[in-house]
C-alpha cells in the first residue's frame, strides 16, 4: 500500500513534521493528484514496510 502523506492546508503545513511511514510528502493538491495518478498508472506495488 502506497503512502502519502498530505497537508492540504498551507497555514499549517510547514508545522506538520513528515509522517514517518509516508512514501512521500506532498502539500499540493494538483501535486499529490498527480502522485496519486503516476502510481496508478505504474501498477507496481509499493516497497514493504521496513521492519520495526
Amino acid at each position: 500500500m502506497w503512502r502519502l502523506h498530505l497537508v492540504g492546508e498551507p497555514a499549517i503545513a510547514d508545522k506538520i513534521a513528515p509522517a514517518k511511514h509516508a512514501h512521500a510528502r506532498i502539500d499540493d493538491w494538483a501535486a499529490a493528484q498527480n502522485w496519486i495518478l503516476a502510481r496508478l498508472a505504474e501498477n507496481v506495488p509499493a516497497p514493504a514496510p521496513e521492519p520495526v
